[in-house]
């Protein structure tokens, strides 16, 4: 639901719903990406950086590069939304 809303353009709800998923399941990169991508859109800097930083503690070799390689390639507008939030939060990009 975290990375519907995302797409929607629904950063709010999309992080809303990947923090129920994130007390599910901690230790899933994908909770943490959409985490990071969604505070990275809406300005929360500081949690963008600390949401990548867990994502980087349970994926320790992701980077922007590897991301893209890993997304659908269905829709370029929602992947650079979705890459630049997470640049926001700090990501590497290789």
């Amino acid at each position: 639901m975290g990375l519907a809303e995302f797409v929607a353009e629904r950063y709010d709800y999309a992080i809303d719903w990947t923090r129920r998923g994130q007390e599910r399941n901690p230790d899933h990169p994908v909770i943490w990406r959409v985490l990071a991508a969604g505070y990275g859109q809406v300005g929360r800097l500081e949690e963008a950086r600390a949401a990548v930083a867990q994502l980087r503690s349970v994926a320790l070799d992701i980077t922007i590069e590897s991301t893209r390689a890993q997304l659908p390639r269905n829709d370029s507008t929602v992947t650079e939304r979705y890459l630049n939030g997470l640049r926001k939060g700090g990501l590497p990009e290789a």
